[in-house]
Parts: structure tokens; sequence; C-alpha cells
């Protein structure tokens, strides 16, 4: 099984010895978690560093660090603001608790948000990051407002009250 050194080290080999060590180290982490500690934990890695590979070949590769560690951060986030929105529709929270939370999140998303605006918008894959990111901002405000909801809340508030989830055309 790939461990932690093994990942970084190819990672920085692809990306190159001047790339931002904090940033290798995160993203072989969060790849790490990704694989897993299962049967396909080496196929995985395998998967995402032929990912890398075809990605080095369009992007430079500074570029592209920047670029997959903002998008696994807005991922984390978005996992994260998922679950929240969860809590607060099944009122797993208290109002100060989830206006806590969401108050962190925003904190968190606001503190992101000048690496996601300077990731160019002509790369589809981009603008649905940003949409992703949007979703995470909104969650985060439903959390402390209650008021509007992201398309991902509105779809299971919906599926839990046996409503159509509305059309967003």
């Amino acid at each position: 099984m790939i461990e932690l050194p093994q990942v970084a080290q190819r990672l920085r080999d692809a990306f190159g010895d001047d790339a931002d060590t904090d940033a290798i180290t995160e993203l072989a982490t969060d790849w790490l978690r990704e694989a897993g500690g299962g049967a396909t934990h080496d196929a995985t890695l395998q998967i995402l560093f032929d990912d890398l590979r075809d990605d080095l070949a369009r992007h430079s590769p500074d570029d592209l660090l920047t670029r997959y560690v903002v998008e696994r951060r807005v991922r984390a986030l978005s996992r994260r603001s998922l679950a929240l929105g969860e809590q607060v529709l099944a009122g797993e929270l208290s109002d100060d608790d989830a206006r806590s939370a969401g108050e962190a999140l925003l904190n968190e998303v606001e503190a992101l948000s000048p690496q996601v605006k300077a990731l160019t918008d002509d790369d589809p894959f981009v603008r649905a990051l940003k949409k992703t990111f949007q979703q995470v901002s909104l969650e985060a405000l439903y959390a402390i407002h209650r008021e509007v909801m992201s398309a991902r809340l509105q779809a299971l508030d919906a599926e839990a009250s046996d409503e159509a989830p509305p059309q967003v055309w």
C-alpha cells in the first residue's frame, strides 16, 4: 500500500522541486483520504496520477497545483456544508448550534474566496467548481438565517416532504 511519503515524492517529481511543500503535503494527504485503505487503494492513486499527467500536458505545474488544492478545499467545504444543511433540515441542531456552525463555515468560505476567484473561468471544470462554492456559501447562510436554500438543500427538503424538487432552468 502506497503511503504519504511516496505519494508526496511522486507529486514533488511531477510538480517540480520548487513546488509549494505545504500544498504538496495537503494534496498527498487528501489523495490518500480518497484512496482509502481498501483493496482499490493503489489503483485509485494510479488513476489520480494518470489524471495529473494528462492535466500537466495542458496546464503549468504552478497553476495546476493551485487548482488541485483549491478544488480539494472546495470539495471538503462542500461535504461539510451539505452535512450541516442536512442536520438543520432534520432539526438535529439547535438554532444557536446551527448558527455557530454556519458562521464558522462562512468564515472558511470567505478565507478561500480569493483563491477560488483567482481561478480562470475559461475551463468548464472551474465554472462547475465555482458553482459548487456558491452552493457552500448558500448552505452556510441557510444554517445562519434559515432563508435562502441551495439547490442541493431544496432537493433534499423536497425529497423529505415527498414534493417534487423545483425545476431550475
